[in-house]
């Protein structure tokens, strides 16, 4: 099962309430990237339901940036609700999406991943996301540094897969 990014998003802001801390923009995201690409190592399928996309600065889920883009740099200071436009016979219109709830298996995923990676920093993580084999260095190479680009989950599972297999 797939969630939203928001949704996974929720997950890790309940994990570091828990454990008395408060997580940035930049933080979220990489969480959330990370908890997918070893999903897809480990299950074989996604965790989210939107792919990643490589951005100047890292991999993007863009519901997600545009969800918590509001606190900048700033910890993020309530759940995440998620809005995407939906164009309907030439017309747009906003829909708000509430991220339903990470069922009891995949939120012993998540606090595995968030043990592995909670007390990281933005910066720190996001050093983490650009490595030089990674797939959004990867993707965003070979692109020209093109905005937007999806990187693919076969991409991100073959990467995560191959760091799985040398541990």
């Amino acid at each position: 099962m797939s969630y939203p990014a928001a949704a996974i998003a929720n997950s890790f802001l309940d994990l570091a309430r828990a454990h008395g801390k408060r997580l940035t923009p930049m933080q979220i995201q990489k969480l959330v990237y990370f908890a997918h690409g070893w999903h897809l190592a480990y299950e074989e399928s996604p965790l989210s339901e939107e792919q990643a996309q490589a951005w100047r600065w890292g991999p993007v889920f863009p519901t997600l940036y545009h969800a918590v883009k509001l606190w900048g740099r700033e910890p993020i200071e309530r759940d995440v609700i998620a809005f995407r436009l939906i164009r309907e016979d030439g017309h747009h219109r906003v829909e708000k999406s509430v991220p339903r709830v990470i069922d009891g298996v995949h939120t012993a995923f998540l606090e595995t991943i968030w043990d592995a990676y909670g007390e990281m920093s933005g910066p720190a993580l996001s050093s983490l996301s650009h490595d030089i084999d990674g797939p959004w260095y990867r993707v965003w190479h070979e692109s020209g540094g093109a905005h937007g680009v999806i990187i693919p989950d076969e991409l991100i599972q073959e990467y995560f897969g191959e760091r799985l297999k040398a541990a």
